[in-house]
């Protein structure tokens, strides 16, 4: 789903906003290598895992958990996607596979906001 191939050259380097591919595992969400959105806080980039939305091109009329991300050459996204607020989940940190690109901090508080709403925080 990406066009930008920027290698992460340390798990460390990760952060917030960061736009990743994340390698297939088990289960629902994380079965084949997709994009995700690096959401956990850069407080917290000693943990072994981080928190991520998953990214799908399959979009759905769902505004309130379901963020559009436009494709940019910023982000590293090559087609309109939604970041899956509903799948929230963590990944070790060995499974990301490469750094795509960033979020705008516009988009970025859209997602914010979509997670504070859904998981009852606003």
């Amino acid at each position: 789903m990406g066009r930008i191939g920027l290698r992460c050259h340390r798990v460390e380097r990760l952060k917030r906003g960061d736009v990743v591919t994340i390698a297939g595992g088990e289960g629902d969400y994380g079965s084949k290598p997709r994009p995700a959105i690096i959401i956990q806080s850069d407080l917290f980039s000693e943990l072994e895992s981080v928190s991520v939305l998953p990214l799908t091109s399959s979009l759905e009329d769902a505004p309130v958990f379901r963020v559009v991300i436009e494709p940019t050459g910023i982000n590293g996204i090559a087609k309109l996607s939604q970041a899956m607020v509903d799948k929230m989940m963590p990944v070790r940190k060995e499974r990301i596979r490469e750094v795509m690109g960033a979020l705008d901090r516009k988009t970025l508080i859209k997602i914010e906001s979509a997670i504070a709403l859904f998981y009852g925080m606003a």
